[in-house]
C-alpha cells in the first residue's frame, strides 16, 4: 500500500504541472528523450542505482536488493497506470488547482515514505547508493544526496535546453525540495512511536 501511495503522489506531482522533484525531474525529462512512459524510466534509473549499490556492496544484502527491486518496480507501475489512466483523462482547470496537485502529491508521498523508512526493513536504491557511498568516503551523507540532486536538475535542464522538451524545474520543484524532507522527518518521528508498526518489522 506505502509503494502505491508513493506512486500516487509522484503522478499528482507530476499532473499539478508546475514542476516536480529533482529525480523526479530527471525520469520525466528522460522519458521524453527516449520516447517511453515515466514510470518505466523511474523504473530504468532506480535499477541502475540498485546495481550500483549492489556493486558497492559486493552482493552482501540479498534480501535488501529483492525488497528494493520489489519497492522500484511496484512504484513504476503505479506511476504509468496513475500518470496514463487516471489523470491523464482529467484537466487542470487552473493555478490554484494545480498547487493543490503538488501539495497533495508531495504529502501523500512524504507520508508513504516516511512509513516505509520507519519498517526500517529497506531503503530506495538512490538513497541506499548515496549512503554507501558517503560511508565509504566518509562524508556526509546529505552531500551525496545533494550532489544526485544537483546532477538530476542539470541534465533535465540541459535536456529540455537541446530538445525543446516541456520544463519540469520550475517553483514546484522549489516547493517540493522544501516540503517533502519536512513531511518525512514530520511523519517519519510519529510512525516509528506506533507499536503496531514496530511490531510489523518482525514479519517483513
Amino acid at each position: 500500500m506505502a509503494f502505491i501511495l508513493t506512486g500516487l503522489g509522484t503522478s499528482m506531482s507530476i499532473e499539478g504541472a508546475i514542476g516536480i522533484s529533482s529525480f523526479n525531474a530527471l525520469n520525466y525529462s528522460l522519458s521524453n528523450l527516449f520516447q517511453m512512459k515515466i514510470g518505466t524510466m523511474t523504473i530504468i534509473l532506480n535499477l541502475l542505482f540498485l546495481f550500483l549499490y549492489i556493486v558497492l556492496t559486493k552482493g552482501k544484502f540479498i534480501v535488501k536488493y529483492v525488497f528494493q527491486l520489489i519497492a522500484v518496480s511496484s512504484i513504476g507501475i503505479v506511476i504509468n497506470f496513475f500518470t496514463y489512466n487516471i489523470f491523464d483523462k482529467m484537466e487542470v482547470g487552473n493555478y490554484f488547482i494545480s498547487v493543490m496537485y503538488l501539495v497533495c502529491g508531495v504529502f501523500i508521498g512524504g507520508i508513504s515514505v516516511a512509513f516505509i523508512l520507519a519498517l526500517d526493513t529497506m531503503s530506495f536504491p538512490v538513497e541506499a547508493f548515496c549512503l554507501e557511498i558517503a560511508n565509504m568516503k566518509n562524508i556526509k551523507f546529505s552531500k551525496v544526496r545533494r550532489l544526485i540532486d544537483i546532477i538530476s536538475v542539470s541534465v533535465s535542464l540541459l535536456i529540455t535546453l537541446l530538445f525543446s522538451y516541456p520544463l519540469v524545474i520550475r517553483e514546484g520543484t522549489v516547493v517540493s525540495l522544501l516540503l517533502f524532507s519536512t513531511v518525512i522527518g514530520y511523519f517519519h518521528e510519529k510512525f516509528v512511536k506506533i507499536e503496531a508498526i514496530r511490531n510489523l518489522k518482525i514479519f517483513i
